[in-house]
């Protein structure tokens, strides 16, 4: 497909205006001069001159012949989105309150807009049942490194221990959750 197109300086409208009265008055001009030539060139040569104005003006619309071929056949592309519950919020591997914190990390939210005070909170005391939860384990391998090789393994770990822990656990969040209740 072969297109003109005009990217001249000049618009195109102001370039065939002004091709046209510039015309006119060189026409003019040179059939007054050619005046005592014969019939022919009395309208050849003015008009010759003429057309060589126009040219050169029309220059200045800076036409262009823009051509354009397909070769091959056109490439498709195809556009999934993906609806399925693994990309919706109720991710598994991260709660809910972990992404808006993400998303306002990366700017996505205004910053401000979500109070991180409870999750924080929430991973203090994941901190803590952490804590809890391999102090039972080191409190059960001591226990199971004393005992006999034929007796049976502990059940349950001492109440000392878990409650030693607990109420360790207790004071070190004391304070947060005073912050949070009314």
């Amino acid at each position: 497909m072969t297109t003109l197109q005009f990217v001249g300086d000049v618009p195109l409208w102001l370039g065939l205006v002004a091709a046209a009265i510039v015309c006119f008055l060189s026409w003019r001009y040179y059939s007054r001069e050619s005046f005592h030539l014969p019939g022919r060139l009395k309208w050849l040569l003015p008009m010759m001159r003429s057309l060589a104005f126009l040219l050169g003006i029309m220059v200045l619309t800076g036409p262009v012949l823009h051509h354009r071929t397909t070769i091959g056949e056109l490439g498709k592309v195809k556009i999934y989105l993906d609806a399925s519950r693994s990309m919706t919020m109720h991710d598994r591997h991260m709660t809910t309150g972990r992404k808006l914190l993400i998303a306002e990390q990366l700017g996505w939210i205004s910053a401000g807009r979500i109070d991180a005070t409870l999750l924080h909170l929430a991973d203090n005391l994941a901190s803590a049942r952490g804590q809890l939860v391999d102090a039972i384990s080191e409190n059960t391998r001591q226990l199971a490194g004393s005992r006999p090789e034929d007796s049976k393994p502990p059940e349950a770990v001492s109440p000392d221990t878990l409650a030693a822990v607990l109420l360790q656990a207790r004071s070190k969040f004391a304070g947060q959750l005073k912050a949070l209740q009314p």
